[in-house]
């Protein structure tokens, strides 16, 4: 509950409602670099952020080609910077070594971090919101 409750205090912040975000998930499966989504804790936040009142969610999993979650069906999408800039908000839920962490700092504009990922790319252009050990990093913020 802790990831889906950041992730909508954050959007609460943005111009826009909950179910008008676009929210960018980034990774489905149970743990890095495997194709295996079966107790998947990046599906139970895709889960409750549905059951929130997201309504559009995307997301891309270079392991996972598609999803089942609350009965529908989720294509993974191309990670791209078009993709990146359309998002409202990236979170990242598994830590893929094939993401290509420099391009989500870049052109994404808020990016909720719950693997530590970002913390290779310096001076990211996005506010990264860093979660785990109870500390969160504004790294990028520059309001």
């Amino acid at each position: 509950f802790f990831v889906k409750d950041k992730v909508m205090w954050e959007v609460a912040h943005l111009p826009v409602t909950l179910a008008e975000a676009r929210i960018l998930v980034l990774g489905a499966s149970f743990k890095r670099n495997v194709d295996d989504t079966r107790h998947s804790p990046a599906i139970k936040v895709f889960e409750l952020l549905l059951l929130a009142g997201a309504k559009n969610i995307v997301y891309h999993d270079p392991y996972v080609p598609d999803v089942e979650v609350c009965g529908s069906r989720f294509a993974s999408i191309p990670l791209t910077p078009e993709e990146l800039q359309k998002s409202m908000c990236v979170i990242i839920l598994t830590d893929h070594s094939k993401f290509d962490y420099a391009l989500i700092g870049k052109h994404a504009s808020l990016i909720i971090d719950t693997r530590n990922a970002m913390k290779r790319v310096d001076s990211p252009r996005a506010r990264v919101v860093k979660l785990g050990g109870g500390q969160v990093s504004m790294k990028g913020f520059s309001h």
